[in-house]
């Protein structure tokens, strides 16, 4: 061991401008002078992939005007819209083969023209008398953070793959000079394919693998069948095989040899759940162990099975008739595997699955299998009393009346998509966190930190997981004999380290795998070690041998390490990434410096994007305490209802001059009075009169609705759909200088002029006043079951 610490940078240098796209993220770009596409746009880029769907690149301009290139169903689609129809161009060929393809998308006002590898497939133009594209300064790369309800049609899939040497106006982009970005990392140098996707009547065939006397054989799968043969290897005769498979739910591992055979099958009978699913296979001479998710052993011996001669390719998903007929019984099931595996590992080998022996109807990269029964738990304010009340900004004259309750009373229209009940869950804006595991290398590297560790150091994470086992922090020499470690195994904290000449394995009393935030502080003084969790010292110790400092090599790696590098010094069950969530990670209480690479690494918030999230058990935002409307007043808002019959807007004046946009029955409602002399005026939207179904605008998509007041008239505009202005009187001003109420009205209010009390369930953003944006989180008080910050992306 050296007795100082050398942190030597080994990252490897980024040849090219290409950028990695994980399918969980985007890039903006902010829009240069040099790109100005209103009379004619040329985008041109290179890429790779073996996804069928994925976003390349996409610009717009409020809800008309936009520009996108995609990738659908293996076809490269280009689309533009100048404001009066789209053009759509759709190469007759798919180019979603893992080859670089260079696309070429040039519009001159109404004609568009697509080029792959400078040959030109198709060619059209956009209909109506517009020729000029107006765009905003944002573009998007591979992604888009949220997806705008005007083009919610186009192919807003995350792309999965390899975009470099990006051209706007003959101007190359830099990608990496970005203004925010999500599940990228810089280069292509990816180690290959490690996810496929077999629809039945489809196999790999891997690398020849003789068994011999050793392996180590570990896989994950997904499926929603009850039978399936996962892999598959053996010799000539068939006399020497080896296989998993998928039976009744179960997993079953089988192999024979010398003319005995060995059978193992999982007392868990639901591994056909749709979820990823781990297997661990180790055989040493005639021993085998096999561990299913790391809770399941199946150990077991097989007579005569000392050396495994296999000299067959290793056949995953099944195994054609033309290479190997099977015999009787060499598997547990012959049937086809229909499903997804994924990093398939060999003796510590990443096997590629866009490099086989053979293939066969393979989709590369992808995954098509959803979990059998998904259920999301939605939130509900995380702030507040007990009493429901949650203020933000308070005026102290401002009273906190409760809101009215929500009735059980079911609405009488279709039923809505969403439902109106949510499970607990915090739903807040990003705080950071990450989120690992979603792959077994998923992972954050450090090419330096912000201090030293040669003698003595103090890490310290916030961790949440309900895993079992899985690596949390890992960094080590070229020979892993220095390292630091931190994992869980079996649910408890494990740090490990080793300067050299002997280690120290230090482990906490009781499991923390229970899904909560914990702290967990991992102290070196040379020689000796402490761990800590949430302030309490849980294990402490000093290692045996003579060194005191350590000596270890760049990355550091946070949630995980590369499968061509695992953290050999870690029980093999946890040497990959957990399942959970990371964050503010401290060295020293000083902050970590920023990762070179973040590799299938998410936010761990809720998914969630802006706006206001109105919960079933009621409530209203007191949005201004002196709202005036006077003559004329345009209301521009979006929704998306969970229930059919709501209070969406309110207010109305001590001489009763009000202001009601209501649900009622899945009917849009605006009734106005500006006078009660002279009576109330009212227009409705009914989707039913035009065909559409009566529960459409609680079908679960965004709706934008638009009502303008012009005196004594009032204009109602549903998702571009007009209603026939409507007005009454002479009377021309809605005198109001009173509170405006948003998603319900409180207790003991004049409702002068609503026709229901319920509050409103669901969720509301993009709110504009006469043509002005209005953060609806910036209010004078929230009461009861509401999160003014953010809402459920379902």
């Amino acid at each position: 061991s050296n007795d100082s610490c050398t942190e030597r940078d080994t990252s490897n240098e980024v040849s090219d401008s290409s950028m990695h796209f994980t399918g969980t993220g985007y890039i903006v770009l902010i829009r240069r002078s040099s790109f100005r596409p209103f009379h004619r746009a040329d985008l041109v880029l290179q890429f790779r992939t073996y996804a069928e769907n994925g976003l390349l690149f996409f610009a717009c301009h409020e809800q008309k005007d936009f520009i996108s290139l995609e990738i659908v169903d293996g076809h490269i689609v280009f689309q533009y819209d100048l404001g009066s129809g789209r053009a759509v161009l759709e190469s007759p060929e798919r180019y979603n083969t893992g080859e670089w393809f260079l696309v070429e998308a040039v519009r001159r006002a109404k004609d568009g023209y697509l080029r792959v590898n400078n040959v030109e497939v198709v060619t059209g133009e956009s209909p109506g008398e517009l020729t000029g594209l107006s765009v905003s300064n944002d573009l998007f790369i591979g992604g888009v953070p949220e997806i705008p309800h005007e083009f919610r049609d186009i192919m807003f899939e995350s792309f999965r793959g390899c975009i470099k040497d990006l051209q706007l106006s003959r101007t190359f982009q830099d990608l990496y000079d970005n203004s925010e970005s999500l599940g990228v990392s810089e280069g292509c140098s990816s180690p290959g394919v490690r996810l496929a996707y077999y629809a039945g009547e489809s196999y790999t065939a891997l690398p020849v693998l003789n068994v011999g006397e050793n392996v180590v054989i570990q896989f994950s799968f997904k499926t929603t069948e009850t039978e399936g043969l996962i892999f598959y290897v053996s010799n000539d005769a068939q006399s020497s095989t080896l296989s998993v498979s998928v039976v009744d739910g179960a997993v079953v591992f089988k192999a024979t040899g010398g003319g005995n055979e060995a059978v193992q099958v999982t007392q868990i009978t639901s591994y056909n759940d749709g979820q990823w699913h781990y297997v661990y296979i180790h055989k040493d001479q005639g021993n085998f162990e096999v561990l299913v998710d790391d809770t399941e052993s199946l150990d077991t011996a097989l007579a005569g099975g000392l050396r495994l001669t296999t000299t067959t390719p290793v056949y995953v998903a099944g195994v054609p008739i033309d290479d190997l007929p099977l015999l009787a019984g060499v598997t547990a099931t012959p049937i086809w595997f229909t499903g997804c595996v994924r990093d398939f590992i060999i003796n510590n080998e990443l096997q590629d699955f866009s490099n086989p022996i053979k293939s066969e109807n393979v989709l590369l990269d992808t995954c098509k299998v959803e979990p059998v029964a998904a259920t999301t738990e939605l939130p509900r304010s995380d702030v507040g009393s007990e009493t429901g009340v949650v203020t933000f900004d308070p005026d102290a004259g401002l009273p906190t009346l409760p809101p009215v309750p929500r009735t059980t009373t079911p609405d009488k229209v279709a039923a809505c998509v969403l439902p109106p009940e949510m499970a607990d869950m915090q739903l807040v804006r990003d705080d950071g966190s990450l989120m690992f595991g979603n792959t077994s290398d998923a992972r954050q590297e450090f090419n330096s930190m912000p201090a030293n560790i040669k003698n003595r150091f103090n890490f310290t994470f916030l961790v949440k997981t309900s895993d079992d086992n899985g690596l949390l922090f890992y960094v080590a020499d070229d020979a892993h004999s220095n390292y630091i470690s931190l994992y869980m195994l079996q649910g408890l904290v494990v740090f490990s380290f080793d300067c050299g000449s002997g280690y120290l394995t230090l482990n906490s009393d009781r499991s923390y795998n229970d899904g909560q935030w914990h702290k967990l502080s991992i102290v070196r003084q040379k020689k000796n070690g402490e761990l800590y969790i949430d302030g309490v010292m849980e294990d402490s110790g000093r290692t045996s041998g003579r060194e005191k400092s350590i000596s270890v090599v760049m990355p550091y790696y946070l949630g995980g390490t590369p499968l061509y590098s695992p953290a050999y010094s870690v029980p093999p069950v946890s040497q990959y990434s957990f399942e959970g969530c990371i964050k503010d990670p401290l060295l020293n209480d000083r902050d970590f410096n920023s990762p070179v690479q973040s590799v299938n690494v998410m936010s761990c918030s809720p998914p969630s994007e802006n706006g206001a999230y109105f919960g079933s058990d009621g409530g209203y935002i007191l949005y201004d305490t002196s709202f005036v409307i006077g003559l004329d007043l345009e209301l521009k808002f979006d929704i998306r209802p969970r229930t059919a019959t709501a209070v969406l807007f309110y207010v109305v004046s001590d001489r009763s001059d009000f202001l009601a946009i209501e649900l009622l029955n899945g009917k849009l409602v605006v009734t106005v009075q500006n006078s009660e002399r002279e009576g109330s005026f009212e227009t409705a939207y009914d989707p039913a009169t035009s065909g559409d179904p009566a529960n459409l605008l609680c079908d679960g998509n965004w709706h934008n609705i638009k009502v303008e007041k012009d005196q004594s008239s009032v204009l109602l505009t549903v998702d571009d759909v007009l209603v026939f202005p409507w007005g009454s009187g002479t009377q021309k001003s809605t005198d109001t200088r009173d509170p405006l109420y948003i998603g319900g009205v409180p207790a003991g209010v004049n409702n002068k002029g609503l026709s229901t009390s319920e509050p409103f369930v669901g969720c509301m953003k993009n709110l504009y006043i006469n043509s002005e944006l209005h953060d609806i989180a910036d209010v004078s008080m929230v009461v009861g079951d509401i999160n003014p910050q953010a809402c459920p992306l379902i």
